[in-house]
């Protein structure tokens, strides 16, 4: 919320548009030589970055299936999905990637927004100084895999878009276009502008759902807000619903017992 609030006054109206892009099985396609190279270059500990090398080269694997198991072969890409640093690691190693194309981007390419590092980060006031304001340009939000591009020009967009293409191809990551969608914050709506990938138009959508949240086009949070509000009730209906579940099991077993 601090990123949308903190946009510049001038910048209120401006038109945004926003595309959440997917990676076919992103975490297993991760190139590993590449990506102790990204980590070094962020400046990660070699201690640190031998301990990472010696949990991932040179692992092997077994698949079970109907009992049996298959023999040992090596995994040679991909991280841990389920392991506790793995966010952190994608999340580093998909800076890289979008490292490489983002300073051949033209300046203006993103949303700006103004930003202290000091006292507190929810007195917006504080915004208006005319001194220790910054002033940045963000074209990415990203959470691991989740990744959301941004721009209040769709000609920048596709500009990013299309070296962000070329950037997954060269570090041996797929987008999935039929995953990828665009989202247009515009007031009033306007008609769609399509985005091509790859040759293949992304879809435009009303709303999209980013980390727990629905970002419309409208920038209106009021069903947002009321979905947050039900959500303790749905959490008692189904908590109640899966104790009926649980106490009526018991009661069957219960009889199939004193029946014997």
């Amino acid at each position: 919320m601090l990123l949308v609030w903190s946009l510049s006054r001038d910048n209120y109206k401006k038109s945004v548009v926003n595309t959440v892009s997917h990676s076919t099985r992103s975490y297993d396609t991760v190139n590993r030589s590449l990506h102790w190279i990204i980590l070094e270059k962020f400046g990660c500990p070699p201690t640190f970055r031998a301990v990472l090398t010696a949990l991932h080269d040179g692992a092997n694997a077994r698949v079970i299936s109907a009992g049996g198991k298959s023999d040992p072969f090596t995994v040679e890409s991909r991280v841990g999905q389920g392991c506790v640093i793995t966010p952190i690691l994608f999340n580093l190693f998909f800076a890289g990637v979008t490292n490489v194309f983002s300073n051949l981007l033209p300046l203006d390419t993103g949303i700006p927004i103004n930003y202290r590092l000091d006292g507190n980060l929810c007195n917006l006031r504080r915004l208006q100084a005319k001194t220790k304001v910054r002033r940045e340009n963000v074209i990415d939000l990203q959470y691991a895999d989740d990744a959301a591009y941004v721009s209040c020009s769709p000609e920048h967009l596709q500009d990013t878009l299309n070296l962000l293409a070329d950037s997954h191809s060269r570090a041996g990551l797929i987008i999935n276009t039929t995953k990828s969608e665009v989202l247009a914050m515009r007031d009033p709506p306007q008609d769609p502008v399509t985005f091509p990938i790859n040759n293949q138009d992304l879809k435009n959508v009303p709303q999209i759902p980013y980390l727990g949240s629905i970002l419309t086009e409208t920038c209106d949070i009021t069903d947002e807000v009321h979905r947050r509000i039900g959500l303790p009730h749905h959490w008692r209906a189904s908590c109640h619903e899966g104790t009926e579940a649980y106490t009526t099991q018991l009661s069957n077993k219960a009889d199939a017992k004193r029946a014997q």
